[in-house]
This record gives C-alpha cells, structure tokens and sequence, in this order.
C-alpha cells in the first residue's frame, strides 16, 4: 500500500470475548516477487461478545418445483462480512418439497446467537406448447406439456407480439394440457404462449411462460 493511503480490514471470524494480536506489514511485487517492508507495532484487541444473526442480512433465491426437497444456498451478511455456513450459522429448511412458500431458516454458531426465518418460493415448472392453426373454423389448436404438479394451465393469445389488450384460455385440472383458441377472425397472425398454474388457498403460484409461438389463419 502507498504510503499515504488508508485501508481497512475487517477479521469476521472471530471467538467472542477473546484477545486477538495484530501486526501489518507493507509490501511491493517486484519481477513477481513479493518485497516486504517491517511489521507495524502489535496492536491488542479484544472480541466482543457474540453477535445475533437475527440482524444479519439473508438472501435466498426462488426455486423450480422438482419433486424433490429444495435446499437452495443462502447468502448471509453481517454488515460487509459474509459469515461462513458451518462456522457462523447453519441452515434448516421446511416445507421445501412442494409448490408454494418455502422456509429457511439461519442459526448463529460460534461467534453468533439467535436465528432468523427467511422465505423463499417455489415455482411451478416451466411450459412448452405447439400450436395448430384452423383457417376454415377460425381457431387455434394448443397442446401443453402434462405436469401432474399443477392445478392447471393459462394459455394467454393476442394479435401482436406485446400482448397488448390479450385474452386468456384458462384450462382446470393437470391433465387437461389440450385446448382451442375460438373466435378468432381471419387472414390475421396470433402470438401464443402458455403457464403452468398451482391454487393455493386463493392464491394462483405462476411457472415461467412457454416460449411464445406465432400461427397465422
């Protein structure tokens, strides 16, 4: 470091309530080789006591239904310091197999105390569709990947690749993965996509949408 400069350095993993001993040195890389300077004076510091991770930040990413248990990783902050799983908390989940709310939750060890609950979801799976143009009858044919997870499918369609002012076929039950689009006027395009859905209470959870397909009748 140049000689004006001031860093700062922050030792996260610590014992609480225990003396630390600290010395800094200045080096410089010359023809790749590290050239040190002398130590500074030892400095004494004493940790302080353990901390909660009640008030340390926690994120959590949302998952994709799989069918199986869900134990995505969580990123935990304390401040700048990120805390080590296994060191400074450990982590549980519950009700991480099925689509909904999922939870995890975060357990100060070693120098840290108390826990903290986050959330996270867990989506319906992504869709898939083909799509079938009727001239004569003025409809569109749609077939959707069957997931047995799901409550049913959307299936949204307009005359422009925005969406804009679009309708919604709305298909009830997971095997009913095949549908039509009716009253559509000819000699027009129509943009198609499709999602999975999962009821919960009242509550609709959405997979991602299909990749859009485009069919002119």
């Amino acid at each position: 470091m140049g000689t004006t400069a001031k860093e700062k350095f922050t030792d996260g993993f610590f014992k609480a309530n225990t003396d630390y001993y600290y010395k800094v040195r200045c080096y410089e890389t010359v023809s790749g080789k590290r050239v040190y300077g002398g130590y500074s004076a030892e400095i004494k510091v004493r940790s302080a006591t353990k901390r909660s991770v009640g008030k340390a930040s926690v994120k959590v990413s949302d998952q994709v239904w799989t069918g199986k248990a869900l134990k995505p990783a969580v990123t935990v902050k304390d401040g700048n310091v990120t805390l080590k799983k296994d060191r400074g908390y450990t982590v549980s989940y519950s009700a991480n197999k099925g689509i909904g709310t999922a939870k995890v939750t975060v357990t100060g060890k070693g120098s840290y105390t108390g826990k903290i609950t986050k959330t996270f979801k867990i989506n319906p799976q992504g869709q898939s569709i083909s799509v079938k143009g009727d001239k004569s009858g003025k409809k569109i044919a749609v077939t959707l990947a069957k997931h047995s997870s799901n409550s049913g499918y959307q299936v949204s369609y307009a005359d422009n690749s925005g969406f804009k002012n679009s309708k919604s076929l709305w298909l009830s039950g997971n095997s009913k993965n095949k549908g039509t689009i009716k009253g559509l006027k000819s000699k027009k395009t129509y943009y198609v996509k499709a999602r999975d859905y999962k009821t919960i209470g009242k509550t609709k959870v959405y997979g991602k949408w299909s990749a859009v397909k485009k069919v002119s009748i």
